[in-house]
């Protein structure tokens, strides 16, 4: 119940009463925080730090929930996208393209980092980084 009590409460930072910003972002109009994303976050960080038997009690108790969540609430993200920065695409781009370069560089960095590190159990070979880096950068293109 505390899990989603505060993935709840993360929700409810997104936007205040009456649809006013509850967090305003200053330079743009909108919220600082997106209630969805908020949510994800949430549930990612719980997973991370929660014992291994924890994890697995609130799967069980939670998991048919969340299929229904997961439906709702990616499509919830996917409704924000607005086809009305089209016209802008020409000033839009370029920021796209370094945001992109820099996503691939940071992939890159991780892995060389993870390969620098010594640690046992991730995929990445010295050989084959050039491959791994290009598909985690595609994977996490939309």
């Amino acid at each position: 119940l505390m899990v989603l009590a505060v993935a709840l409460v993360s929700f409810g930072i997104g936007a205040g009463p009456a649809g006013k910003e509850l967090v305003p972002m200053g330079f743009s109009p909108g919220s600082l925080f997106q209630p969805e994303l908020l949510v994800i976050v949430t549930g990612t960080c719980f997973a991370a730090v929660a014992d291994h038997k924890v994890l697995r009690d609130v799967d069980a108790i939670m998991g048919g929930v969340w299929v229904f969540g997961q439906l709702v609430l990616f499509s919830m993200l996917g409704s924000r996208t607005s086809p009305g920065i089209f016209p802008q695409i020409m000033h839009v781009l370029p920021v796209i393209a370094v945001g992109l370069c820099f996503r691939l560089l940071g992939i890159f960095l991780a892995i060389g980092a993870t390969l620098l590190s010594g640690s046992s159990g991730h995929p990445f070979q010295r050989k084959t980084v050039l491959p791994d880096a290009l598909f985690c950068f595609l994977g996490t293109i939309p």
